[in-house]
């Protein structure tokens, strides 16, 4: 029976990371991360006060790499309230259920090794992810399906569309040396934009936090096209520059809007990218060795 529960208590916790990575920020994923999220606390309860019988370092390995996962997932749509509530929580719940689990292990064994270990599987779980992330999982399916009526300016666009999921920063560049308007900071260099910005009116400049598929680059894409609309910035050129935070010189997706029209302008063949260092770059050769996908340059 102590086996079950804590077999059961790592499928819940597997089922979170599951239902992160649905691609969905609608009510139901929420409703369902907040059922599967009061279970795990329950079962954590009953495995600290009652069980005994657990790996705590698998745990909070697991439980690090929840903690930062939703940042990436297709959840992560701020601009929802209920969402911002269900990412808080989960956050909150995740880091409750790590100190108690911390907390007992110390309690039996006030080793300092035992406190590195565990220091040591928390950071685990962040590596991981990053690996994941930077270099190993495949394009993200994210349904974009943030509902706006009304804008005020074109600052307020910039906020919604920097809030959705899988996106860093927003830029407004009508200089290309510099921004005009921004949300959150960019680290990219504007004037790599110098050649794009002569024959329109003004850039966008999104930056994505993970690698999204181009199904739903383009739905993302469609929408903006909404909020441009919404703007008063329709009869503009508009150029939407979609670029990734490990990479400030080359697009993934090119968008012109003018007229209610959108224009797919450019597309790169070559979705995974590497980092800025010939040392990155070769690791992210050798990811895509090991995983039979080569790029031809």
């Amino acid at each position: 029976m102590n086996k079950f529960l804590y077999f059961f208590y790592l499928f819940l916790l597997g089922r979170n990371i599951l239902l992160l990575s649905n691609g969905y920020s609608n009510k139901t994923t929420g409703v369902l991360l907040l059922i599967n999220m009061l279970f795990c606390f329950i079962l954590a309860l009953i495995l600290l006060f009652k069980s005994k019988k657990y790996n705590v370092y698998l745990i909070v390995t697991i439980l690090s790499f929840s903690i930062f996962y939703i940042y990436y997932s297709g959840y992560s749509d701020m601009n929802k309230d209920f969402n911002k509530m269900v990412y808080y929580i989960f956050i909150l719940l995740s880091i409750v259920e790590i100190i108690m689990f911390v907390f007992v292990k110390m309690k039996e064994s006030k080793k300092v090794k035992t406190a590195l270990y565990l220091c040591f599987c928390f950071i685990a779980g962040i590596l991981f992810l990053r690996f994941l992330n930077n270099y190993y999982q495949e394009p993200k399916k994210i349904v974009y399906s943030t509902w706006i009526t009304s804008l005020k300016d074109k600052q307020e666009m910039l906020e919604i569309i920097g809030k959705m999921p899988g996106i860093k920063s927003a830029d407004i560049i009508e200089d290309y040396e510099k921004s005009s308007l921004s949300y959150e900071d960019n680290v990219y260099y504007h004037y790599n934009f110098k050649e794009s910005l002569e024959p329109s009116d003004l850039i966008i400049d999104i930056s994505l936090k993970t690698l999204v598929d181009d199904t739903s680059l383009d739905s993302l894409a469609y929408k903006i096209q909404e909020y441009i609309k919404l703007s008063g910035l329709e009869n503009d050129l508009v150029r939407i520059y979609i670029v990734t935070d490990r990479d400030d010189r080359r697009a993934i997706n090119i968008y012109d809007f003018q007229n209610n029209n959108m224009k797919i302008r450019y597309k790169r063949a070559e979705p995974y990218i590497a980092g800025s260092s010939p040392l990155l770059n070769i690791f992210s050769l050798a990811v895509k060795i090991l995983k039979g996908v080569v790029p031809e340059y």
